[in-house]
Formats: C-alpha cells, structure tokens, sequence
C-alpha cells in the first residue's frame, strides 16, 4: 500500500502492469526499491562523499574523477535526446560526453553530470550540478522517457534562475516525434505461435553469439518455439521466407522486441540468424564450430 505501481501506456493512457524485475546477464536492465529520503542521502553521498552521520566513505577526488569525460558523445550510437528535444535552445549544451558510468555537458557554463534508468512502467533519472553542490533524483512510475529529462533540465532552469521555456511542450513533441516509450498490446493469437512452430522447426537447436551476449537454445516447448536467452523467453513468428519476429514471454505484451534473419550455407540449411540489434548467433554444432575455427586462423594469418 506504500509504494507505486508501474504503468505503460494503453489507448492514449497510462495502465498498471505487474512489477517484473530484469535480473540476468543478458538484459543489464535491474532497479532497486527505494525511497526519496533513500535518494536524499545518494545525491548527498555523490556530491561530498559522506555517509548521512557525515563520516567520509569516498575522498572527494575519486568521486570527481567518475565525473571527468572520456568519450565525446558523438556518432552512430549518440544518447542526444537531450539537445534533440531541447529544439533550437540545444544549441546552449556544449561538450556532452560520457565519463565513468556518467553522462556530462555544459549548459550555459554549467558543469552538468546525469544518468537515466529505466525498466517496464518506470523511469528515472540522477542528476547532478557539481560545483553548485546540488542535484535532484526523479523517479518516474511511467513509461515516459523524456519526463525525467525535462525535469532535470527544468530543475537546472530554475536552479540558474532562468524563465520558464516550457520544456514540457518540446520534450514531450520530441518523445511523440520519435516513438519513445512501450505500448501495451495483445500477444499474438495462439493459431499464429502454432504455426510458427512448423514453419521454424529448421531453427531448433542451440547457438553461440559471436557479439556478447552468450549462447542460447532456440526449442519446441508446449507446441511454440521458444528462444531462451539467459532468464529472457521469446515466442517466436515468422514473419519472411527467412525472418522471423520475437515477442518476449512476460505478464504482458509490448509487441515484438525485436526482428531477425536467417544465416543459411551454401546447402540452403539454417546456420544461425543475426537480429534486428545486431547480434548474430550461430549453431554450436562440431560442422559450424570447425568453420568458425578456421575462418579465425585464415584472418589471422
């Protein structure tokens, strides 16, 4: 009765889903019950280094080396929501970057040091103004993403004491420009995963992922196939000749999480798939195993 429930959007409004903790390598997705007298004493603990009795458990310095920039925040896989949503004001955010565990920019001179965090139905963010020895924690029971970030810029506004420039509006026109945020949506019809289950009979077997993850074992379970990857469950569609779609097993439906291909040898024969993120699996089987070895030892000689 004390704490919140998480929500995400049905129909144009914010519905309750069942609180599901992502505990497992293969999604570094995770959270923590906490409080916002918990968050006081965190954002007390970032900026000085002292526990809530004043002991220091951190010299200051090490704390202000996780803030310092090492990687400009630029390119293909750039986190610019910030001065995206921030329209023709984000000309005013100079220098983003990511330090140690920490994203950082300038805004008007300031020194702003920041992370997000979410999982399904919330949404948070940790922000910091270092040499004004201030920050705020927002935690968000939504899946709204941009939320969190234009009350952080918002808090920074009035901590400068600038007018209002109605970030709500921009953020929440930027989120809705780009789609953010999950929906809730119906599984897919049992007559479908059924079917599914003769026409990818052919990726039935286990695999190994040669980009992170580790390996995972696509199989026939209760007339579906399922693709299990660490603690994760996909039900799995086809939705191509060689394609196919994966919808998470959860207490609820965002839709599919994402798309795959096939990989297929010269025989025609399903040698691994590579999804729509990126990730390429491919059969842990002694034939595949020696081709992968050997394209190893031909790259490197």
């Amino acid at each position: 009765g004390d704490f919140a429930s998480p929500h995400i959007k049905f129909k144009d409004l914010y519905a309750p889903i069942e609180w599901v903790y992502e505990d497992h390598v293969a999604a570094p997705a995770g959270g923590i019950n906490s409080t916002a007298a918990d968050m006081q004493k965190w954002l007390s603990f970032l900026l000085s280094g002292k526990d809530n009795t004043g002991n220091q458990l951190l010299p200051v310095e090490a704390l202000q080396a996780a803030y310092i920039p090492h990687t400009p925040d630029r390119g293909r896989f750039a986190d610019a929501e910030m001065s995206q949503a921030m329209g023709e004001h984000g000309a005013l955010l100079k220098d983003p970057a990511y330090s140690l565990g920490w994203y950082s920019h300038h805004y008007l001179g300031q020194r702003l040091i920041y992370h997000t965090g979410s999982i399904d139905g919330f949404r948070t963010l940790t922000g910091l103004l270092p040499e004004l020895g201030t920050g705020i924690v927002i935690l968000a029971n939504a899946d709204n993403a941009f939320l969190p970030r234009m009350l952080f810029q918002t808090f920074i506004d009035h901590t400068l004491g600038i007018e209002d420039q109605n970030w709500s509006e921009q953020f929440l026109a930027h989120q809705n420009n780009i789609n953010a945020g999950k929906t809730l949506q119906d599984f897919p019809a049992k007559e479908q995963l059924n079917d599914a289950a003769t026409k990818l009979q052919h990726l039935i077997g286990n695999y190994h992922d040669e980009t992170g993850f580790g390996g995972c074992e696509i199989a026939l379970k209760n007339k579906q196939i399922i693709l299990q990857v660490g603690a994760l469950k996909f039900a799995l569609l086809p939705i191509g000749p060689n394609e196919f779609e994966a919808h998470k097993l959860w207490p609820y439906s965002t839709g599919p999480q994402f798309n795959a291909r096939t990989l297929q040898d010269e025989h025609q024969k399903t040698i691994g798939f590579e999804t729509s993120q990126q990730a390429k699996f491919m059969r842990c089987d002694g034939t595949n195993e020696t081709k992968r070895n050997t394209s190893r030892q031909q790259q490197h000689q």
